[in-house]
């Protein structure tokens, strides 16, 4: 059977990994206040506080961001204002660059199947970057619409039903491991893992119905 959609993944996928902005802020972060830590240091202690909050009640990306780092810095003994930090590190994320093989792959499908992203991203993030960088898609999900994050199925079936798909009939394409191939899997999606860094397969990871290592192949995937 051949595929009516090709669903993405927003950051790492299409759009610079959100982990650049991310490593930046961490860095300013630790050099203004002085801090004796590395950035993977600061970093595990801000995310001690921001995954609890994505995966309780639902909180927009912006809000769980503030409101973990407000926490991490009380935590670490730090007088710093988080919002602004935040602030900074979203006009990155709703101006980021896409990936140079982004427009040839979309320019092979289209015509051919109906594409959609869906991210871990508020509206703002995605409407922005879009905007950016001059892409259009007909369908566009984002966990801030939904209220819940990847990998739960809802998001993944809310999309399925805007693509008018079967699970069976879309490829999703994305590269984290947990979000995007378990939660894809979860509801029976085939998937195309890209894996632009060569990295293994985490233990207790499904595997994927395709590796690929340059969005570029997804117009192999799909076929004539």
């Amino acid at each position: 059977m051949g595929f009516k959609a090709v669903l993405f993944d927003g950051y790492g996928t299409l759009f610079e990994d959100a982990m650049v902005p991310l490593r930046d802020l961490c860095d300013r972060i630790i050099q203004q206040n002085g801090l004796a830590m590395d950035r993977d240091a600061f970093l595990e202690a801000w995310d001690r506080h921001f995954f609890p909050l994505i995966r309780g009640d639902f909180v927009t990306l912006r809000e769980a961001d503030v409101v973990s780092l407000e926490r991490a810095f009380r935590e670490l003994g730090i007088e710093d204002a988080a919002r602004e930090h935040i602030d900074a590190l979203f006009e990155r994320f709703n101006s980021a660059p896409i990936y140079p093989d982004v427009r040839p792959t979309l320019a092979g499908l289209d015509g051919r199947v109906v594409t959609g992203i869906l991210s871990n991203a508020d509206v703002e993030n995605i409407d922005g970057a879009l905007r950016a960088n001059g892409l259009q898609f007909p369908v566009v999900i984002t966990s801030e619409g939904v209220r819940c994050y990847k990998p739960r199925s809802e998001i993944f079936r809310q999309a399925l039903a805007l693509l008018g798909c079967e699970p069976e009939e879309a490829l999703y394409v994305g590269d984290s491991q947990e979000d995007d191939i378990v939660g894809a899997r979860g509801v029976g999606l085939r998937v195309a893992w890209l894996n632009r860094r060569g990295e293994a397969l985490r233990q207790g990871i499904p595997g994927p119905d395709y590796e690929i290592g340059d969005l570029r192949e997804v117009l192999k995937v799909v076929g004539p």
